[in-house]
């Protein structure tokens, strides 16, 4: 009878609790998952080379630009050395400017006066040609010889076009130092000798680069 007894009490159990469905529709609960231990970080090692490549390149630039202006500097102050300054500019002007006047102030006579030394010259470099202008016969060709023992090798002879009076010595342009030297020696024997630059008007003073004519 207990056994009897004890189905019963289970049926009714059973019978009493509700039939538990199984859930097909009941969303579970998702467990969330830290992904950002899987993604990977930017690459700071590239970030930081490229950042000290910058500054290099920053640097070196710099340094470019301070040696460059740097070195425009220094060939400025080498052209500003060059320069003379006004100061001794200022000096010198005068002086120049005293000297053309002492020396525009200077008549011919003394530019070829005597009590110069002249330049070493070789006298047989030299052409000379006497001319008789209106003085005895034969006297052109007699100091010619004079000359010719003097040194002067390279003498010449003839009459003049027309008459002079006393003793000339004509060169041709540029010609002053060979001047000099010619009325050195003529100056002993006519100390009166006049010294004059030819001109192309002149036939007589102009046919060799120093004539020296003889006249009365």
């Amino acid at each position: 009878m207990k056994k009897d007894e004890i189905k019963s009490e289970v049926s009714m159990v059973t019978a009493a609790s509700p039939e538990i469905e199984p859930a097909e529709n009941v969303a579970m609960p998702v467990k969330a998952v830290d992904d950002s231990k899987g993604v990977k970080e930017p690459n700071e090692a590239f970030f930081g080379s490229l950042l000290l490549s910058c500054l290099a390149l920053s640097l070196i630039a710099a340094t470019g630009y301070f040696g460059l202006v740097g070195y425009r500097y220094f060939k400025q102050a080498q052209v500003e050395k060059a320069i003379p300054s006004i100061e001794s500019l200022q000096k010198e002007v005068p002086t120049i400017a005293q000297e053309k006047k002492e020396s525009s102030e200077k008549p011919a006579s003394e530019s070829l006066g005597a009590t110069e030394k002249p330049a070493v010259i070789d006298k047989k470099t030299l052409s000379i040609k006497v001319l008789n202008g209106g003085s005895t016969k034969g006297v052109a060709g007699a100091y010619a010889e004079k000359l010719k023992q003097a040194g002067f090798t390279g003498v010449a002879i003839g009459n003049s076009i027309g008459n002079y009076a006393g003793q000339t010595l004509y060169y041709a342009k540029d010609q002053v130092v060979g001047a000099n030297v010619i009325k050195e020696e003529v100056m002993k024997a006519y100390p009166k000798l006049v010294v004059k630059e030819a001109t192309t008007s002149d036939k007589d003073a102009a046919v060799a680069t120093f004539v020296l004519i003889i006249g009365r």
